[in-house]
């Protein structure tokens, strides 16, 4: 009896820490490339929403920030030139916005000549959408739900979307969900913004130097969790350093997506 005390113990230990860890997860940019950075911001200001901060945008519920197109990768490798390549056919497909008024969002697109990838459509009873090209590649979905407006989403595609939906829960935490309740759309809610997977049966390629070069999430104590993606052999392509009094890292998903790993611990 006692050792079933004992490891009952231990298991609420355990959980409490687990519940802890997710709490610590918060959702904290998207850093995006651009010929010329300050024009990204302003566009994205201007048509997104949001507060230009010169590097980037404060948006409802993170930050867009900017590299320089040519710019080298995360870990200093130098950049391999070329053209731009888009998010689409990377693990990061597209991000997503959320307007009071669609219909009048896309009539302002079209007049600015936005390039319109599909016209809107509506999902009965739970939201509309459309997508829409940002100049520089980047596949946005612009929606209409009314329980969530501004940035709203980030959208990971997957050959197998259950599998990567667990592999974000174990890393960040929060709850496993669906959005608006369609199976399709695994999901997590990560404050005020969503992650949501789907389904591809294309091969991908990593994010490094793409239109979106990488995705970022924040904890309150960065040094106890790369512990912990060490021992469960996470991919590190940048291990924990301190960025002018901030200590980053990076993680890779096995679909490719890169991570900012950033301590926001006072910050």
């Amino acid at each position: 009896m006692i050792r079933l005390i004992r490891l009952a113990a231990l298991a609420a230990v355990l959980c409490s820490a687990t519940a802890a860890r997710a709490a610590d997860a918060t959702y904290h940019h998207v850093h995006l490339r651009a010929p010329d950075t300050k024009a990204a911001a302003e566009w994205y200001a201007k048509f997104m929403g949001g507060e230009e901060i010169g590097y980037g945008v404060r948006m409802s519920s993170t930050y867009l920030f900017f590299f320089q197109e040519k710019g080298g990768g995360v870990d200093g490798s130098p950049n391999p030139g070329g053209e731009l390549k888009g998010s689409v056919g990377t693990a990061t497909d597209h991000l997503g916005f959320s307007f009071e008024n669609l219909d009048a969002k896309m009539e302002e697109f079209k007049s600015a000549g936005i390039e319109i990838v599909q016209e809107v459509r509506e999902v009965p009873g739970k939201f509309k959408y459309a997508m829409i090209m940002d100049p520089w590649g980047t596949k946005l979905e612009v929606m209409e739900d009314p329980e969530l407006y501004g940035f709203h989403h980030v959208h990971v595609v997957s050959k197998d979307p259950q599998k990567a939906i667990r592999w974000y829960q174990e890393i960040f935490g929060g709850e496993i969900t669906t959005y608006k309740g369609l199976k399709s759309l695994p999901s997590i809610r990560y404050g005020g913004m969503w992650l949501i997977v789907s389904k591809t049966d294309k091969d991908l390629e990593p994010m490094w130097f793409r239109s979106i070069d990488h995705l970022g999430w924040g904890f309150n104590n960065l040094a106890e969790e790369m512990a912990r993606f060490e021992e469960r052999g996470e991919k590190i392509p940048v291990k924990m350093y301190d960025y002018r009094g901030t200590n980053i890292a990076y993680i890779e998903s096995s679909e490719g997506a890169l991570i900012e790993l950033v301590e926001t611990k006072g910050k």
